[in-house]
């Protein structure tokens, strides 16, 4: 009777009972908010990843380069054409790719040519030859293409990623000078043929992309 009177006083209906029906629509209304939740984050997450410059699923890129393969320019004017030793003066650098496997962005060499013996260590100075090297040119910060530094000192010039200014020294293992990057690029052996070429002698002395 006090009840009754109390819902009368506050207009004269009394507050319905919650029965397992409202109960099992707030249960099924609250796991579709999770849901929807859920999936807005997984969308952002995408979104994010996506911006990330050359990511590969997983976030790893698998080199296919191989002992014996020719060198062909990546870019410019003789793309595709054959590398000839003779085409590098002593401080210059160009971006190439395996004979054949172009189609393949974790494949991508730098090819720089110093002074012969003004290597250092950690450079495997075996993988060199007549004052060449070669680095992966795909930086391991975000996986920008590196480009090349070239100065008027020859010892100053430098690998360069333009992207957030990570600098590596090519005269020492490609390690890292400057910048983001946690890792050095990764060394390639090579070696010039008797016909004037660069040939690859092996794989990469470790893994290419972001190390981040």
């Amino acid at each position: 009777m006090v009840a009754d009177r109390e819902a009368v006083s506050r207009g004269g209906k009394t507050a319905p009972e919650i029965g397992p029906e409202n109960l099992g629509k707030r249960k099924f209304l609250r796991g579709l908010m999770g849901l929807t939740v859920a999936g807005l984050v997984v969308s952002v997450a995408t979104i994010i990843k996506s911006l990330v410059p050359g990511r590969k699923t997983g976030g790893e890129y698998v080199p296919t380069v191989k002992e014996g393969d020719l060198l062909v320019y990546a870019e410019g004017e003789r793309k595709n054409q054959l590398l000839n030793a003779d085409d590098l003066k002593i401080g210059d650098a160009i971006l190439v790719y395996p004979k054949g496997k172009e189609d393949n962005y974790a494949n991508i060499i730098q090819v720089i040519r110093e002074e012969v013996g003004s290597f250092r260590e950690p450079t495997v100075i075996e993988w060199t030859d007549k004052g060449y090297v070669a680095y992966s040119a795909i930086c391991t910060h975000l996986s920008c293409t590196v480009t090349w530094k070239k100065r008027t000192e020859i010892k100053a010039s430098h690998i360069h990623c333009n992207c957030h200014d990570s600098v590596f020294d090519p005269l020492r293992g490609g390690i890292v000078l400057a910048g983001p990057a946690p890792e050095a690029v990764p060394q390639v052996p090579i070696q010039v043929t008797s016909a004037g070429q660069i040939m690859i002698r092996g794989e990469f002395e470790g893994p290419v992309g972001p190390r981040v």
